[in-house]
């Protein structure tokens, strides 16, 4: 049973408004792609996992996605996939990589050859291990009872290899291939066979996690160092991939492909509120769109925002931003 659904990250949506808004000979542009590329291929690869959590049976898996929450020590942090149950708790972190991927449990990294390239990353056993331990502390926190906690590092690529060094190989029994999955799940369900909560309990922990989940909601402009005069205004055309649309007759049209869309200005006000924030004037939204009408920009902003603040000249408006 889903009781959180996974969502395009906030930080995926803001890269993808950054990486479009920003000219090609910028000097930030290749690292912006670059962690476009880095997140979008995590994000697939959670999606990869949605499938295989299908086969598990609905009511009794309570199922989590991009859960963020904060510790007694005022630290967040941020699980993957949570599965809960009356009789065990799973923390899924889930990895896309191709390739061969090594765990080297001596100096606690992460080893990935592709295509005769190889690169370190940070130990997602560890991870998946630090996650578990900050769980479990919240939990006790809040007085919920006991359980055990287990976590996976799943791997998404079915091809990818999967090594260590032979006397860690137990560590391994915990990292698998995102289809084995289920059949890891019905092990764990026959070595666990007594609840330890109960449904009222496991409610009351699915009702208190959705009200403490907190999306990680980052300034993308400070994180690169980017100016908001940096920025590349108007109105994107999707099917030319250009800033070419015109305001014409109470719709878009594309100078380039004449490409005609009425809504076209929806996204340009998403990729305002993702990169300067969810509040505008009509003076900002009538420089940004590129159209002179104060009226016209007025009837936008009214029929897309249904808060505002504020008196006459001094108005300002809330863009809806429908965060994880």
């Amino acid at each position: 049973m889903i009781k959180k659904e996974r969502k395009k990250p906030i930080t995926l949506r803001k890269l993808e408004a950054l990486d479009r808004r920003i000219l090609p000979a910028h000097p930030k542009k290749q690292l912006i792609a670059e962690d476009l590329a880095k997140k979008k291929a995590g994000f697939r690869g959670e999606q990869a996992l949605d499938y295989h959590l299908t086969f598990l049976p609905s009511e009794n898996y309570y199922i989590f996605h991009g859960l963020r929450l904060q510790d007694h020590k005022m630290r967040f942090f941020q699980i993957d996939t949570l599965i809960l149950t009356l009789k065990f708790h799973l923390i899924l972190e889930t990895k896309n990589f191709s390739g061969t991927l090594f765990f080297d449990q001596e100096f606690h990294q992460l080893l990935r050859t592709n295509q005769n390239e190889s690169k370190a990353y940070s130990d997602p056993i560890t991870q998946a291990n630090r996650q578990t331990r900050q769980l479990r502390l919240w939990l006790n926190s809040h007085r919920f009872p006991s359980a055990p906690i287990i976590p996976f590092v799943v791997i998404s690529s079915p091809s990818t290899t999967i090594q260590t060094n032979p006397q860690y190989s137990n560590l391994l029994r915990n990292v698998i291939h995102s289809a084995a999955l289920p059949f890891k799940v019905e092990e764990i369900e026959k070595k666990h066979k007594s609840n330890l909560l109960t449904k009222k309990e496991l409610n009351a922990i699915f009702r208190l996690l959705l009200k403490k989940h907190v999306p990680f909601n980052q300034d993308i402009l400070a994180k690169f160092q980017i100016g908001k005069e940096e920025i590349v205004t108007g109105v994107y055309c999707n099917s030319c991939l250009s800033f070419s649309m015109r305001r014409e007759w109470g719709t878009w049209k594309c100078t380039r492909c004449n490409q005609a869309d009425p809504t076209a200005h929806l996204q340009a006000l998403e990729d305002y509120a993702l990169l300067f924030g969810p509040t505008i004037t009509n003076m900002e939204l009538r420089t940004f769109l590129g159209i002179e009408s104060e009226s016209v920009t007025r009837k936008i902003l009214t029929s897309v925002c249904p808060e505002s603040f504020g008196e006459k000249k001094n108005r300002g408006y809330m863009i809806p931003m429908w965060l994880d």
